[in-house]
């Protein structure tokens, strides 16, 4: 039952793109587009020869991925998220695969059929989830994309005043203190020996004998 309901939804949007749609091409399925729900916007471009679409921007910026089944997954920012991978073209200007719900936490598969040019068809079904749903999307123009999509850095506050850089402190440097030498000690002079006196020469006190030389 739930495959037959996702069946005439994919033939509701093939009857609502005939027409006027034939003058599209693929290329104008490539864009910012806005959910109608919550006003997140969602980036469609090519990826491999398939289709791929993310999240780029939420009210929200605080936003997480709270109902990811995965709990290592539910701290990441709902920004950059890509809730559509490799859909395949299934027919002219369609595109079917499998999505990724931020809302619940759910993967659906679904179709996205581009009706006219700046508008987008989005339908899907999941098992264990009733009813399917369908939703179309808007196309923002290249600038309105931007504006919103680019964030603009202003600073909050006036910057301050640029500080002229402190003149430079002369400071007169203590000439180093010489080192003053020390007076060396004189070294001691030698201890003078004692001078024993000599004795007196008593050479002439001694008696003398006198040779006589005879010839």
């Amino acid at each position: 039952m739930r495959f037959s309901t996702l069946q005439a939804a994919i033939s509701v949007t093939a009857f609502l793109s005939a027409g006027p749609a034939s003058a599209l091409s693929t290329h104008d399925v490539y864009g910012v587009w806005r959910y109608p729900d919550n006003g997140s916007l969602i980036r469609i471009y090519p990826c491999g020869g398939e289709l791929c679409a993310k999240i780029v921007w939420v009210a929200d910026p605080k936003r997480t991925d709270v109902h990811n089944p995965d709990p290592a997954l539910r701290k990441r920012p709902i920004v950059g998220i890509v809730i559509w991978r490799h859909a395949k073209r299934t027919a002219s200007l369609q595109w079917s695969g499998s999505s990724y719900n931020t809302l619940d936490g759910a993967i659906y598969y679904g179709t996205l059929q581009l009706t006219g040019p700046a508008t987008l068809v989005v339908a899907g079904c999941n098992l264990s989830v009733t009813p399917c749903f369908e939703r179309t999307w808007t196309k923002l123009d290249t600038d309105a994309a931007k504006a919103i999509t680019t964030k603009v850095s202003q600073p909050k506050e006036p910057p301050a005043a640029v500080k002229k850089p402190a003149a430079e402190k002369i400071i007169a440097r203590k000439p180093k203190a010489q080192k003053v030498r020390r007076a060396r000690k004189p070294k001691p002079l030698p201890r003078a020996r004692a001078v024993r006196p000599r004795e007196p020469n008593r050479y002439n006190e001694l008696p003398h004998i006198h040779i006589r030389r005879y010839d």
